[in-house]
Protein backbone atom coordinates (compact mmCIF):
# COMPACT_ATOMS: atom_id res chain seq x y z
CA UNK A 1 0.00 0.00 0.00
CA UNK A 2 1.24 3.33 -0.95
CA UNK A 3 2.22 5.62 2.12
CA UNK A 4 2.86 9.17 2.79
CA UNK A 5 5.15 10.05 5.74
CA UNK A 6 4.59 14.14 6.53
CA UNK A 7 7.63 15.96 8.49
CA UNK A 8 5.74 19.36 9.23
CA UNK A 9 8.20 22.02 9.77
CA UNK A 10 8.49 25.98 9.16
CA UNK A 11 11.45 27.32 6.45
CA UNK A 12 13.27 29.50 8.67
CA UNK A 13 17.03 28.86 7.33
CA UNK A 14 18.94 27.17 4.59
CA UNK A 15 20.87 25.16 7.52
CA UNK A 16 17.27 23.86 9.02
CA UNK A 17 16.48 22.99 5.65
CA UNK A 18 19.03 20.84 5.15
CA UNK A 19 18.92 19.18 8.51
CA UNK A 20 15.32 18.41 8.24
CA UNK A 21 15.98 17.26 4.61
CA UNK A 22 18.91 14.98 6.39
CA UNK A 23 16.15 13.66 8.98
CA UNK A 24 13.93 12.87 5.85
CA UNK A 25 16.79 10.66 4.24
CA UNK A 26 17.11 8.99 7.57
CA UNK A 27 13.47 7.60 7.71
CA UNK A 28 13.38 6.45 4.08
CA UNK A 29 16.78 4.56 4.66
CA UNK A 30 15.10 2.87 7.62
CA UNK A 31 12.09 2.02 5.43
CA UNK A 32 13.01 1.30 1.99
CA UNK A 33 10.12 -1.61 1.58
CA UNK A 34 7.12 -0.76 0.25
CA UNK A 35 5.79 2.45 -1.92
CA UNK A 36 6.52 4.79 1.04
CA UNK A 37 7.14 8.52 0.47
CA UNK A 38 8.16 10.99 1.98
CA UNK A 39 7.67 15.01 2.12
CA UNK A 40 8.77 17.75 4.38
CA UNK A 41 4.99 19.85 5.27
CA UNK A 42 6.13 23.74 5.29
CA UNK A 43 5.29 26.98 6.32
CA UNK A 44 6.91 30.31 6.54
CA UNK A 45 7.61 32.03 9.74
CA UNK A 46 5.07 34.41 10.70
CA UNK A 47 5.83 37.63 8.82
CA UNK A 48 4.64 41.06 9.16
CA UNK A 49 4.18 41.28 5.39
CA UNK A 50 2.92 38.25 2.97
CA UNK A 51 6.31 37.80 1.57
CA UNK A 52 9.93 38.88 3.48
CA UNK A 53 13.09 39.26 1.80
CA UNK A 54 14.87 36.05 1.68
CA UNK A 55 11.59 33.87 1.24
CA UNK A 56 12.60 32.45 -2.02
CA UNK A 57 15.84 31.41 -1.67
CA UNK A 58 14.93 29.40 1.71
CA UNK A 59 12.11 27.90 -0.26
CA UNK A 60 14.71 27.28 -3.69
CA UNK A 61 17.01 25.69 -0.90
CA UNK A 62 14.39 22.72 0.05
CA UNK A 63 13.14 22.54 -3.60
CA UNK A 64 17.11 21.77 -4.50
CA UNK A 65 17.55 19.84 -1.56
CA UNK A 66 14.66 17.22 -2.36
CA UNK A 67 15.86 17.08 -5.70
CA UNK A 68 18.95 15.63 -4.64
CA UNK A 69 17.12 13.15 -2.69
CA UNK A 70 14.77 12.12 -5.69
CA UNK A 71 18.08 12.14 -7.55
CA UNK A 72 20.28 10.26 -5.35
CA UNK A 73 17.26 7.69 -4.32
CA UNK A 74 15.50 7.59 -7.42
CA UNK A 75 11.49 6.96 -8.19
CA UNK A 76 9.04 5.42 -5.31
CA UNK A 77 8.25 1.65 -6.61
CA UNK A 78 5.21 2.53 -8.87
CA UNK A 79 7.09 6.17 -10.46
CA UNK A 80 6.86 9.27 -9.03
CA UNK A 81 8.85 10.61 -7.01
CA UNK A 82 9.14 9.32 -3.44
CA UNK A 83 10.67 12.48 -2.01
CA UNK A 84 8.19 15.68 -1.71
CA UNK A 85 8.04 19.30 -0.80
CA UNK A 86 4.56 20.86 -0.14
CA UNK A 87 4.92 24.33 0.87
CA UNK A 88 2.16 26.75 1.93
CA UNK A 89 1.82 30.21 1.41
CA UNK A 90 1.29 32.72 4.30
CA UNK A 91 -1.98 34.01 4.98
CA UNK A 92 -3.40 37.30 7.18
CA UNK A 93 -4.87 36.38 10.32
CA UNK A 94 -6.50 39.02 11.63
CA UNK A 95 -6.37 37.36 15.44
CA UNK A 96 -2.96 37.24 15.49
CA UNK A 97 -2.05 40.71 13.05
CA UNK A 98 0.63 38.88 11.04
CA UNK A 99 1.03 36.69 8.07
CA UNK A 100 1.45 32.81 9.11
CA UNK A 101 0.58 29.80 7.93
CA UNK A 102 -3.41 28.74 8.41
CA UNK A 103 -3.76 26.82 11.32
CA UNK A 104 -0.01 26.21 12.22
CA UNK A 105 0.27 22.60 12.18
CA UNK A 106 -3.13 21.55 12.26
CA UNK A 107 -3.90 23.41 9.39
CA UNK A 108 -1.24 21.72 7.96
CA UNK A 109 -2.66 18.15 7.91
CA UNK A 110 -6.17 19.30 7.32
CA UNK A 111 -5.45 21.45 4.25
CA UNK A 112 -2.51 18.08 3.46
CA UNK A 113 -5.75 15.82 3.63
CA UNK A 114 -8.02 17.69 1.02
CA UNK A 115 -5.36 17.99 -1.67
CA UNK A 116 -4.87 14.15 -1.09
CA UNK A 117 -8.54 14.04 -1.43
CA UNK A 118 -8.76 16.30 -4.67
CA UNK A 119 -11.12 18.58 -2.24
CA UNK A 120 -9.21 22.21 -2.20
CA UNK A 121 -6.28 22.29 -0.09
CA UNK A 122 -5.06 24.41 -2.63
CA UNK A 123 -2.55 26.36 -0.67
CA UNK A 124 -0.42 23.34 -0.94
CA UNK A 125 2.25 23.61 -3.69
CA UNK A 126 4.50 21.22 -4.71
Amino acid sequence: MRTLVVVPMLLTSEAEVEAQVSGLEVHYLGNRQGDVRFALLSDWLDAPTETMPGDDDVLAAASTAIDRLNERHGEAPDGGARFLLLHRKRRWNEGEHCWMGWERKRGKLHELNAWLRGDGGESCTT
